[in-house]
């Protein structure tokens, strides 16, 4: 890969790189699951991947339109998430949550 006139070495996957246990979770959420990664464990909740994506955005880009993603948003701002983090494009989770289709519950 070139950056700034330089070859470089990618360290990490462009997908899965730098995402923690909690990440890897929102791409299939299960309650227990995440309130004993969060809770018990205390793994970051608000941590950015390689692609700048907090879980509360991987969980917007995955799942805005199933039953269960107001559920899932719920506990992340329940523990301060940063619901308003851009990711590596400058796209935040509401601005993702309104372009699947939401522009009723998004106003």
């Amino acid at each position: 890969m070139t950056v700034d006139g330089k070859t470089v070495e990618i360290e990490y996957n462009k997908e899965f790189g730098l995402q923690n246990a909690i990440h890897l979770l929102f791409r299939q959420p299960t309650n227990s699951l995440f309130e004993f990664f969060a809770d018990k464990l205390g793994i970051p909740i608000d941590d950015t991947d390689f692609q700048g994506r907090n879980p509360f955005l991987i969980n917007t880009i995955q799942f805005a339109t199933k039953p269960f993603f107001f559920k899932t948003m719920e506990k992340l701002l329940q523990r301060n998430v940063r619901f308003d983090l851009p990711d590596s494009n400058g796209r935040t989770p509401f601005l993702i949550f309104y372009e699947k289709g939401n522009m009723t519950l998004a106003n």
